[in-house]
C-alpha cells in the first residue's frame, strides 16, 4: 500500500515538473523579442546616420548614432546594455577615446528622471546617462544600484525557473554632445537637458 501510494507521489511529482518546464518553454517560444533600438526616436526629429558597436565588460553592445535632422551640431548615441553591472562614469572610462577632464565634470539630479553626468571636451558639450526600465536614470552604480528592483512581480516566474535574474539590470545608455562653436556652455547644458527630459518618456525597456 505504501509502495504504491509513493508510485503515485512520485507519478504526480514528475508530471508537474515536465509541465513546468513545458510552460516555461512555452514563454520562450511565444514572448516576442522586442526591438530595442529603433530607426527612429518618438516625438523628435531625429536622423539615424550609423550603427555603432562598442565594448563593455568585455561584451559586445550595439548602439546608434543619431543626428537631429534641423540641427547637425547635436547627435546622440543610444546603446542597450542587458546587464548593466557598472555606472555610466565606468562606462565613459572603457569607452570614450579621451578622459574627460575632473574639473568640468557635473553629476545633476532632476526630480521627475534622476541622474545624469554633464562635461566638455575641445568645442562639445556632452551629456550621458543610463535609463532603466522604471523610467529613471542614473550615472554612478550606486544610483543604479537603487533603480534594479523594478518590475519585480513580472521577473517572478522567469527568475524561479532560472532563466532571468530577478532584479532587472537592463538599461539604454545615452550619450548626447552638441556643438559650442556657436552657443556658450550654458546653452549648450540646457539644450541637452531638454532633450533627455523629451526623450526619456519615449524609451521603453518593458
Amino acid at each position: 500500500m505504501n509502495l504504491l501510494y509513493w508510485q503515485k507521489l512520485r507519478l504526480i511529482i514528475l508530471v508537474c515538473c515536465n509541465f513546468t518546464v513545458l510552460v516555461a518553454l512555452i514563454f520562450l517560444v511565444a514572448k516576442p523579442e522586442k526591438n530595442r533600438l529603433s530607426q527612429t526616436i518618438a516625438g523628435k526629429e531625429w536622423e539615424l546616420i550609423k550603427n555603432n558597436n562598442i565594448l563593455v565588460n568585455e561584451r559586445q553592445i550595439i548602439g546608434r548614432k543619431y543626428q537631429e535632422e534641423k540641427n547637425h551640431d547635436l547627435t546622440i548615441e543610444i546603446y542597450y546594455i542587458p546587464n548593466n553591472l557598472v555606472g555610466t562614469s565606468e562606462i565613459l572610462e572603457q569607452y570614450l577615446d579621451f578622459e574627460p577632464k575632473l574639473e568640468t565634470l557635473t553629476v545633476r539630479e532632476n526630480n521627475k528622471i534622476g541622474h545624469y553626468g554633464l562635461f566638455s571636451e575641445g568645442n562639445r558639450a556632452y551629456l550621458t546617462t543610463c535609463l532603466h526600465s522604471r523610467g529613471k536614470t542614473a550615472f554612478t552604480s550606486q544610483q543604479f544600484a537603487q533603480l534594479v528592483n523594478h518590475n519585480l512581480r513580472d521577473r517572478l516566474f522567469p527568475w524561479i525557473l532560472g532563466f532571468s535574474d530577478l532584479r532587472d539590470w537592463s538599461c539604454f545608455w545615452v550619450k548626447m554632445s552638441i556643438s559650442l562653436d556657436n552657443l556658450t556652455e550654458e546653452e549648450a547644458v540646457f539644450a541637452l537637458q531638454q532633450n533627455l527630459f523629451d526623450l526619456v518618456p519615449t524609451m521603453k525597456l518593458d
